[in-house]
């Protein structure tokens, strides 16, 4: 499914766009970020 719609994030100043369903965690990680995931 294609989907253009996006989304714009800004954490720690740094913003970026990302297309709507994105999870947080894999644009965050677009940034540079390093995020602990732990799944159980």
């Amino acid at each position: 499914m294609h989907n253009d719609k996006l989304v714009t994030l800004t954490i720690d100043d740094q913003t970026i766009s990302v297309p709507a369903g994105t999870p947080v965690v894999d644009a965050v990680r677009k940034l540079g970020i390093q995020v602990p995931v732990f799944c159980y």
